[in-house]
C-alpha cells in the first residue's frame, strides 16, 4: 500500500535528519508526532492540524546558485514544491514532480542524503480552512540552467546564494540556504534509494 510506504519511508528519513537549529529541532518533534497518530496526513485536505508538503531546493549545475520561483499566490521567491499526490511514492518523489510542474526540471540529482530541512508554516483560510504545511524539503542540482514558470510560480530565476537574502523571501529559506553551505558531502549526487 503506497501510503504505508510513504510513512515508513518518511518515519526512516524524520528520524535520520539533524536539526540545524531548535527551531527546526520542534518541527520535526511536531512531524513525528503527526506521522504518528494522523493516518491521512498526506492528503491535501487534511486539516487538523495540517498535512505534508515537499519541497525542491535546486543548485545550478555549478552549485553556486539556487532556484528560487516567485509565488502567485505568496508574493514571495522560495523554492518549488507542494502538495503530496496519491501516486508518489514518497516525499522525494513529490518534491522532484513539483519541481517539473513548477519549472521544468526532470533531470534533478540529489546531493544530500536524506532531509535538507523541514518547516512547518501556516496557511490562511481560503478556499480551505486555516491549516499547517508540515514542509519536507531535499537539495539537488541539474545539469540545465533552463527553466520555464508554470503552475503556481509567476517567475523562476536562479539566484547566487550570496544574494538569496537580498530576495523578498522567507526565513525557512534562509536556514535552508545556511544548511546548504555547511552541508560538506554538496560535491557528488547522491541515490534516491535509501
Amino acid at each position: 500500500m503506497p501510503s504505508m510506504h510513504r510513512h515508513d519511508h518518511l518515519f526512516e528519513q524524520l528520524s535520520g535528519h539533524v536539526p540545524s537549529n531548535e527551531r527546526e529541532q520542534g518541527f520535526r518533534s511536531e512531524m513525528l508526532g503527526l506521522l504518528a497518530k494522523e493516518p491521512c496526513c498526506f492528503d491535501r485536505d487534511c486539516f487538523d492540524p495540517g498535512h505534508f508538503t515537499a519541497s525542491a531546493f535546486i543548485l545550478s549545475p555549478g552549485l553556486d546558485e539556487l532556484l528560487l520561483i516567485l509565488h502567485a499566490k505568496l508574493n514571495l521567491w522560495l523554492q518549488p514544491g507542494g502538495h503530496v499526490e496519491p501516486l508518489d511514492e514518497n516525499l522525494l518523489a513529490a518534491a522532484r514532480r513539483e519541481a517539473a510542474e513548477e519549472v521544468g526540471l526532470t533531470d534533478l540529482q540529489l546531493l544530500s542524503e536524506g532531509i535538507l530541512d523541514v518547516d512547518i508554516h501556516g496557511i490562511p483560510e481560503g478556499r480551505d480552512p486555516a491549516h499547517q504545511h508540515f514542509d519536507v524539503r531535499f537539495l539537488f542540482t541539474t545539469t540545465t540552467r533552463e527553466l520555464r514558470a508554470a503552475s503556481d510560480a509567476v517567475d523562476a530565476r536562479w539566484v547566487p546564494l550570496d544574494e538569496v537574502a537580498t530576495h523578498q523571501s522567507d526565513a525557512s529559506v534562509m536556514r535552508a540556504v545556511s544548511t546548504i553551505r555547511t552541508q560538506r558531502d554538496v560535491r557528488a549526487p547522491k541515490s534516491d534509494r535509501s
